[in-house]
């Protein structure tokens, strides 16, 4: 369960039995969701869990989604492996559309997977891994090994493996296309610690498509690089720097002949703590290089405090941005409530403002909220369509009510 998310996780039930070294876990779920039926086949999931429009009211719980599974796992000292199966049912059947990098989705009703899972792990080497299978036979590989070396190192090293043809609906590994379906990728990421001051880190992974995606007709190449260095002068005070490259193969029927698009995204950043008061100003800029058109670019200044006291916890951002367009996008992290982790991103010109507030009541009562206002200042309205707001500047309100037990 991932907090708040209206999507992934499970509504069931579950046991855990135990025989030692063996442990047998088998549980159930029982959903609804909300489909884009057309007919009675099933185009897509809607995974926000918002039902503020007609249209979301009307898909709502549309859909049944049945689950069944169960792992056994053993643990011999430092050898751990298992083996895992999955069954789900949806009550409507999905169906592939006529583009390209629709021909390769989610197709029928009923789905399965069975994986072997396994893991070593001595002093400072550790090993993981599983080969997984789906119903219609396609395989998918996922390793990763990490390596602690001398003078402070440490290494990672990933390879991932996804059939083109398969599928995993409850699937959440790590893809450079953020769908585990028709990608072959390996990362190397390194860590180093020279000093007591500073930290050095970064990765590089490259990866192919196998299949055609929304922005290329045909598989093609992609490749990410970042770089991280972080210098402490005192134990209230860090600086950073981060570099980061993401770039891809695209091509449309203008322009079939793939060509890299290339995104740079710089990040300088400097953390101050006083008691229970600390702050975080970054500076951030931004160039986009598209396949076929001129480069654009994009820059962003933001400002975030935090401070305790007491019983109460309060934090504000304030980030003013400047871009050409949706491609030269930033990234900018937000106060946030409990459970509901939030990045956003911002593009053309603006501003935004967050402020979240939490206090404790009596040992059981948590109450909280967060809001957050966006203005624009190149546009009349936001969005489009039936979600279309008719003013450059929209607010947001999220209330939280947590009771411990």
């Amino acid at each position: 369960h991932t907090g708040t998310d209206e999507y992934r996780y499970l509504r069931g039930g579950a046991v855990d039995l135990n025989f030692r070294p063996a442990k047998l876990t088998l549980f159930t779920s029982l959903r609804e969701l909300d489909g884009r039926l057309e007919g009675d086949s099933l185009k897509s999931i809607n995974t926000s869990g918002y039902h503020r429009l007609l249209l979301d009211r009307k898909r709502k719980h549309n859909t049944q989604q049945q689950v069944a599974g169960g792992s056994m796992d053993f643990q011999f000292r430092q050898i751990h492996f298992g083996l895992s199966g999955l069954y789900i049912h949806y009550n409507h059947p999905f169906m592939r559309g006529d583009r390209p990098y629709q021909q390769y989705l989610m197709k029928g009703s009923n789905f399965a997977n069975a994986s072997l899972h396994y893991s070593y792990e001595r002093r400072k080497i550790s090993f993981s891994g599983e080969t997984a299978v789906s119903g219609e036979g396609s395989m998918a590989l996922l390793h990763d090994l990490r390596w602690q070396l001398p003078s402070f190192v440490h290494v990672y090293l990933q390879h991932r493996y996804y059939g083109k043809y398969y599928q995993a609906p409850l699937s959440y590994a790590y893809s450079a296309s953020s769908s585990c379906r028709g990608e072959h990728g390996v990362m190397l990421g390194l860590q180093w610690q020279p000093f007591g001051k500073w930290y050095l880190a970064g990765y590089a992974d490259g990866y192919r498509l196998l299949t055609p995606t929304y922005h290329a007709l045909t598989p093609s190449n992609g490749y990410k690089l970042e770089a991280n260095a972080i210098f402490r002068p005192w134990n209230n005070t860090a600086f950073s720097l981060r570099y980061r490259l993401n770039s891809r193969q695209e091509s449309t029927t203008k322009h079939p002949q793939l060509h890299y698009a290339m995104k740079h995204s710089v990040r300088l950043q400097g953390e101050m703590q006083w008691g229970k008061v600390r702050s975080v100003t970054a500076l951030d800029g931004c160039y986009y290089k598209p396949a076929v058109g001129r480069p654009e670019k994009g820059a962003m200044v933001s400002e975030r405090v935090s401070v305790t006291w007491k019983q109460l916890k309060a934090a504000a951002a304030l980030v003013a941005f400047h871009t050409q367009s949706y491609d030269a996008s930033i990234y900018s992290y937000q106060p946030k409530l409990l459970y509901a982790y939030s990045y956003s991103f911002f593009y053309y010109h603006g501003y935004a403002a967050t402020c979240t507030l939490e206090q404790r009541l009596g040992r059981h009562l948590r109450l909280a909220c967060k809001f957050s206002a966006l203005h624009y200042t190149n546009r009349e309205t936001i969005s489009s369509s039936d979600r279309l707001i008719a003013h450059p500047y929209k607010h947001d309100l999220v209330l939280q009510v947590r009771w411990m037990f």
